[in-house]
């Protein structure tokens, strides 16, 4: 996303959801917020896909911003939903806002074949999927977080 301007709504991030293993429901997803930014700078987030708004979430909770589906999102075996992340940015200029998942639990999805929380993988890097030991964490890699600075 293009650096966001204070005092006003502004993408500050955006993230891919790739399904290869059955359809999967998603009903809650919680990104992790870092850079210099102030929580308290950023308010009114909305997650869209396209022009459609399919989550909210209303300030930052514990270090984290909290993304609630009223209605949950699916995500069919073998596609992939494009997200993007707005909110109203407020404070000074020059600072950083960088989001990204730090766990595999900051998805919470369900197999709605199964009725039963769906495996999430978070590593950019694990082609085909993770395996039972590999869920995949933050690994501090530029390649694993968006970060946008307010101008």
């Amino acid at each position: 996303p293009a650096n966001p301007l204070t005092g006003s709504e502004a993408e500050v991030s955006n993230l891919s959801l790739h399904d290869n293993n059955g359809d999967v429901t998603v009903r809650q997803l919680e990104l992790f917020l870092a850079g210099s930014v102030s929580s308290v700078d950023l308010s009114n987030f909305q997650l869209s896909q396209g022009s459609t708004v399919v989550a909210v979430g209303t300030a930052v909770e514990h270090g984290f911003i909290v993304l609630r589906f009223p209605t949950p999102l699916v995500v069919t075996n073998g596609s992939s939903v494009a997200l993007s992340l707005s909110a109203y940015v407020t404070g000074s200029s020059g600072r950083t806002i960088r989001t990204y998942l730090e766990y595999p639990t900051d998805i919470v999805t369900t197999d709605p074949f199964f009725g039963s929380p769906a495996a999430v993988c978070i590593s950019s890097m694990a082609t085909g999927g993770c395996d039972v030991t590999g869920q995949g964490s933050f690994d501090g890699s530029a390649s694993n977080y968006v970060e946008v600075t307010t101008r």
